[in-house]
């Protein structure tokens, strides 16, 4: 039995639409999905880092601005899928919010980036899988995600049909190319 952390996305909910695919999905699995605030980095960060010391994570999946976050962990402990990630949110989510968020909190969110992708293992890249929508309306990091975490002996990411918000077939399809790449990932 594995246990998966799922990372919810900006304004969203462990039991919206992608999190309750990923409960039946892993049904046969623990998933651990907490409310979180996003937009507090720190609380955040300290959240995640107390399920990961709490419980034996195989598994973090990201959800756009949720990704993120998973890239921050920045660990090639667990296995990483990302859904349409929101890799440069200083730049993404001030367009999404109908609230000022500031130039404080998008200066704090900038320094992260700066530093998040910075000095990728092989092993990270290796670790993590991409998942993206093809038509993605709000923003689309394929390519980027392809240069940061390109694995050369084996394609880590998928491009399936469907807009930020992924139908249960996109997300099916996705998540099965995700765990047939762990599986020969982990041979």
């Amino acid at each position: 039995m594995k246990t998966v952390l799922y990372i919810h996305g900006f304004n969203g909910s462990p039991n919206g639409s992608t999190g309750s695919f990923i409960k039946q999905f892993f049904a046969n699995d623990n998933v651990i999905a907490p409310q979180l605030d996003l937009i507090d980095f720190e609380g955040t960060i300290a959240a995640l880092k107390k399920i990961l010391a709490e419980n034996e994570v195989n598994i973090v999946i990201g959800q756009s601005f949720g990704a993120f976050y998973a890239f921050v962990l920045n660990s090639d402990k667990q296995f990483q899928i990302v859904t349409n990630p929101c890799m440069y949110p200083s730049k993404e989510i001030p367009k999404l919010s109908d609230v000022s968020l500031g130039e404080e909190w998008i200066k704090k969110f900038a320094k992260e980036e700066s530093k998040v992708y910075k000095n990728i293992s092989g092993q990270l890249a290796q670790s993590t899988f991409g998942i993206f929508g093809d038509k993605d309306e709000l923003f689309s990091y394929k390519s980027t995600f392809k240069k940061i975490y390109d694995n050369l002996n084996k394609e880590n990411t998928i491009l399936v049909e469907g807009n930020h918000s992924l139908s249960n077939a996109s997300l099916q399809k996705g998540f099965s190319a995700a765990i047939k790449y762990l599986n020969e990932y982990l041979v």
